[in-house]
């Protein structure tokens, strides 16, 4: 025979009922979904299935649960950020964009998971407009990233980064450049501005075709 008592052993007086929960977290995914697009179309469809898209989705739902198990309870709070403390991730994060996105997910979660809904639903659209702007400025003045050379010498460098210009590279600067650890080479970095079409990966390919050039690499800042 079950004991009568036993629904109060593991349910909480505070519990959320299961239409609130059901409520809260299929919001909190629907939100997710649209932050997923913002982010792949600002990253300008860099984004792959599987790749911080997902995790974004997930981790809205995620938060929007841990917040609806918080309540109103501070204790709860901070037993829960101390038990999430103990996770690691190795996986650094290349773009700061990126970072931005990761937080905005969490925040919308959190908003919410809290019964926020109206802050959450203000918010999205503010922030894809933020979003718009940004790349609407980045087209007129040249989509910025990266280039890493490893060459025997600077005046090489500087006659590879010369052949870039009919890709599309609008202007260059060298970022950082030094010796290469056990080599005699010199390791070059320049933060470059394109063109809306140009390809990294044709840069790329040219690049390896230059006198001098040993290794090169993009990276979008």
């Amino acid at each position: 025979m079950v004991d009568p008592s036993f629904p109060s052993v593991v349910v909480s007086s505070h519990d959320v009922s299961a239409l609130a929960a059901a409520g809260r977290l299929g919001t909190a995914f629907a939100f997710g979904v649209v932050i997923a697009l913002i982010h792949r179309l600002f990253r300008w469809g860099d984004d792959r299935p599987g790749g911080l898209g997902t995790t974004l989705i997930l981790l809205c739902v995620i938060v929007a649960l841990v917040t609806v198990a918080i309540g109103e309870s501070t204790a709860r709070a901070f037993g829960l950020v101390g038990a999430l403390s103990i996770v690691r991730f190795r996986t650094t994060v290349g773009d700061t964009r990126d970072t931005a996105f990761v937080i905005f997910s969490v925040a919308v979660g959190m908003s919410i998971g809290a019964g926020y809904l109206t802050a959450a639903a203000v918010a999205v659209p503010i922030i894809a407009a933020a979003c718009g702007l940004i790349e609407l400025f980045a087209r007129n003045h040249g989509r910025a990233g990266r280039i890493k050379l490893k060459v025997a010498t600077v005046e090489e460098g500087e006659a590879a980064m010369k052949q870039l210009i009919p890709l599309g590279v609008l202007r260059s600067r060298i970022h950082q450049g030094g010796s290469a650890r056990k080599s005699q080479a010199m390791e070059l970095t320049y933060t470059v501005w394109l063109a809306p079409k140009a390809s990294p990966a044709a840069i790329l390919e040219k690049l390896r075709q230059c006198p001098g050039v040993q290794k090169s690499a993009w990276q979008s800042r």
